[in-house]
């Protein structure tokens, strides 16, 4: 009987031994799984923070362009120069007007 004892209690030994290494393994893979799940989760917060950088650098960007393209133009500047283009624009078209109808004898 105390051989009998003995040998079911090395078996009992031997399944806790089995099952401790499987929750071990059990552990050891969940945290693989956290820290997979913690590096996506950090890896998308990295992305979201590196769409706002390249917002606020493309905004600044826009901004400076501005600054350097505008100049100083005073409302008669602008007023002079599209009279200008018009005139220039107008001239042209009378020009034209006036050949065609002197090709086509209309000129009288």
């Amino acid at each position: 009987k105390l051989i009998k004892d003995i040998s079911q209690l090395n078996t009992r030994r031997d399944e806790l031994k089995a099952k401790m290494a499987v929750a071990n393994t059990q552990e050891k893979l969940n945290k693989v799984g956290s820290s997979v799940n913690g590096a996506i989760g950090n890896m998308s917060k990295f992305d979201e923070m590196e769409a706002k950088i390249n917002k606020k650098l493309d905004t600044a960007n826009a901004m400076a362009e501005l600054n350097n393209s505008q100049k100083e133009e005073n409302i008669e500047d602008l007023i002079a120069k599209y009279d200008n283009e018009t005139k220039n624009t107008s001239s042209e078209i009378d020009d034209e007007l006036s050949e065609l109808k002197s090709k086509l004898g209309l000129d009288k």
